[in-house]
This record gives C-alpha cells, structure tokens and sequence, in this order.
C-alpha cells in the first residue's frame, strides 16, 4: 500500500503574496502563460508567494481549502489576477478575493491589488480596487512599484558553507599568501679555461754567437773558393 503524502507543510505559513486565480488548466493557453510569467517574476523577486494552480493535482480538497484560507490570513500582499472573463468569474477566486478585501478593510498593513487582462467588464469583488492592466509594457514595473510600498524586497539568500568547506577555503588562501622557498641555486662549474694544444716541441734556438760562427766559416769557404778559381784563371791566361 502506497504511503499517503504528507501536505502539512502547506498549512499555517506566512505568505508574503496569495496570487489569487481560478484554477487554471495543465494545457498552456494565454491565460496560463500570462499567469505563470507573473508568478516567476514575483519568486524572482524574492517574495514567498502562494500560488494554488502551482501546488501538485493530488494534494486533498480539504488540505487545499485549509492552505488557502491560512494564506488569505497570512499574506500581506493579494494580487487578484483575472485574465479573461471565463477567469473573472471563478466563484472560488471571487469569494476569496472578496474575503481578503474585507480583511485588508481592517487591517491597513495588507495591500489588495486587482491584476486585470482581456476582460470586457470587472466583477463586483475588484471594482474599486487599484487595477493593473497586464497588457500594459510597464505593468511588472508598476506592479513592483506597489509591492514595494508594502513588501521589502528580499533576495534569495545564498546557501550557507559547510566548516569543512570554510576549512578548506582557508587553508588555501593561507598557502596562496606564502611566499614559495627559493629553489636552491644549481651550482655552476667554473669554466676551466681551455688547455692549450700541445704543439711538437719546439728546436732549441741557436744560440747567436753559435750561429755567427757558422757565418763566418761560410763566408770564408766562399773566399777561399773565389781564391782558387782565380788562380786556375790566371794559370790558363798564360
């Protein structure tokens, strides 16, 4: 046997906006599209709102009945919203609407705000209301003018870190703040001035007085030799 859901969860909670409708259909229509376009605009906004067409189609009757009517207590904010005639006359969206005025009648702080679309005539429960056109190119921003008046406007919080993560995001802005050890410098070698090539050993000089003897004794053969061919002339000349 299938365990029943559990839609406690919808009851007694304070809404910052009921966005009031008649239950609108699953196929997407303009009257759908419209309605959906307001309700993401307002959540983008950072309000919690109360939208019933939004909630699951099995939640019980009587639990959707009890959801509402808290919500219609709990809000500060109503925006009626009929778009087209068929969706103005909802008797279950009227009956609410009108039950929020009476209530915000007493109660200054609340705020009804009539959202109006494709209508040929307003029904009794929005005429004197402040109205909105939805058609209008600055509805949103009118809308969210007046929700300003009422509603401070929150933005969605961002989830809060784990110590873990907190723990780790430290340690490494702590690593990344000191400063890295020098690598320890690479020994050059000091160049060793390049041998010079060994040339074959070289003769011993001469020495000069040496040298000059060998001179000498050159010169004087040379003489000697000059003397004896001109002996040998002067022999055959006689």
């Amino acid at each position: 046997m299938a365990k029943e859901r559990d839609y406690s969860y919808l009851l007694n909670e304070n809404y910052d906006i009921f966005l009031c409708t008649r239950g609108l259909p699953d196929a997407l229509t303009p009257e759908t599209a419209a309605l959906r376009q307001l309700m993401s605009a307002l959540v983008g906004s950072g309000y919690k709102v109360f939208f019933p067409s939004a909630l699951p189609k099995d939640v019980p009757e009587e639990i959707l009945a009890r959801a509402m009517a808290d919500a219609v207590r709990g809000s500060k904010v109503m925006i009626a919203a009929a778009v087209g005639d068929e969706g103005a006359q909802d008797p279950t969206a009227r009956f609410l609407w009108k039950r929020f005025r009476e209530l915000s009648a007493a109660e200054p702080e609340r705020r009804f705000i009539a959202c109006a679309r494709d209508l040929s005539q307003l029904p009794e429960e929005l005429e004197g209301a402040q109205t909105l056109d939805m058609g209008a190119l600055r509805f949103l921003s009118d809308l969210s003018g007046l929700l300003s008046q009422t509603l401070p406007r929150r933005e969605a919080e961002p989830a809060a870190e784990t110590e873990a993560e907190a723990e780790t995001e430290a340690e490494e802005v702590r690593e990344d703040a000191e400063p890295e050890e020098a690598a320890p410098e690479e020994e050059v070698p000091e160049e060793e001035a390049p041998e010079e090539p060994v040339s074959p050993e070289d003769p011993e000089p001469t020495p000069p007085n040496k040298r000059r003897r060998k001179l000498f004794l050159a010169l004087a053969i040379a003489v000697g030799v000059l003397a004896v061919l001109g002996l040998a002339l002067l022999f055959f000349a006689r």
